[in-house]
């Protein structure tokens, strides 16, 4: 009501005038419920973060848990590297025997080829055909 009266006199409006009384009262009632939700809203929020930062602290390692994995982590890591550079030697050392192999089932190949009775009758003939007074 005293507002009612300071805007009255400030738009120099008579005391018949209920209209500003009626727009006076609307907007308290307006203010006022704004100041409602804008506290229940408010309230809201802040269950709802301290809700979000528990589920994200829960979920979330903490720096003491990430430091007791980091040595396990490092011990795994070099053992890795080290299988790795095993499987790489394995590898080089199967390949050279794999050559060795194959060279040694050439030669066995050779000697086998040599050693072949239709073989050794077919150069001596022939070494008899041109060898002059050996002839068969």
């Amino acid at each position: 009501m005293v507002l009612d009266n300071e805007l009255r006199s400030l738009f120099r409006i008579g005391y018949d005038c209920g209209f500003i009384t009626v727009i006076t009262t609307i907007l308290t009632v307006v203010i006022f419920i704004y100041a409602l939700m804008s506290i229940k809203v408010a309230k809201s929020n802040k269950t709802l973060c301290q809700a979000l930062q528990n589920e994200a602290s829960e979920k979330l390692p903490r720096k003491r848990s990430i430091l007791s994995v980091r040595p396990g982590y490092n011990c795994i890591h070099k053992h890795l590297q080290q299988t790795d550079v095993f499987q790489d030697k394995a590898k080089r050392t199967l390949h050279k025997e794999h050559l060795e192999i194959e060279l040694m089932k050439s030669r066995i190949s050779c000697m086998n080829k040599l050693l072949e009775p239709d073989w050794v009758y077919s150069v001596t003939a022939e070494a008899s055909l041109s060898v002059p007074g050996l002839g068969v």
